[in-house]
């Protein structure tokens, strides 16, 4: 299935296609001018289900670095590719959740753990840049989340 963005914004989980479904979202902006996602809540923009796909999109969760934890792009979507992406917040920006992972000339920035989660996930040629944290926090880029030692998951740079 492939939706230009007006068409791909779902209001609920109820509104959502049939999970086993490839959706691929594009906007029609080149990065310089992407198509934002903004969230503001402590929640973010989430995605499931496999093969996943996004291209010039930036996800901004806008709550503050004084909110602490706010998502601002969760994927639990096996092999998702995100190309061209923005991910914009504080702690907790982008969370790999789970599953096979690709992110390809992103830009992401954050404060503490910005970059976390339990997939196996790839980030290539991407721009990452932490932010200045709040009094009294320091800058950790990745938090990997395994829990036992056999799992087949990592975050590679």
């Amino acid at each position: 299935m492939h939706s230009p963005i007006s068409v791909s914004v779902f209001s609920s989980q109820k509104d959502l296609p049939n999970p086993r479904e490839k959706i691929h979202v594009q906007a029609a902006f080149i990065m310089e001018d992407p198509m934002p996602c903004t969230c503001t809540s402590l929640e973010g923009c989430s995605v499931a289900g496999k093969g996943f796909f996004a291209r010039d999109i930036k996800f901004i969760n806008t709550a503050g670095a004084e909110m602490h934890q706010a998502v601002a792009f969760r994927s639990g979507s096996d092999m998702s590719v995100l190309f061209r992406c923005a991910f914009d917040g504080f702690q907790d920006t982008l969370y790999a959740h789970s599953n096979r992972q690709f992110y390809r000339d992103c830009d992401i920035t954050g404060t503490v753990d910005f970059m976390f989660g339990n997939a196996a996930v790839v980030f290539q040629n991407c721009n990452i840049q932490p932010r200045q944290p709040l009094p009294n926090q320091f800058n950790t880029i990745t938090a990997q989340e395994k829990k036992d030692p056999n799992q087949n998951t990592g975050i590679s740079i």
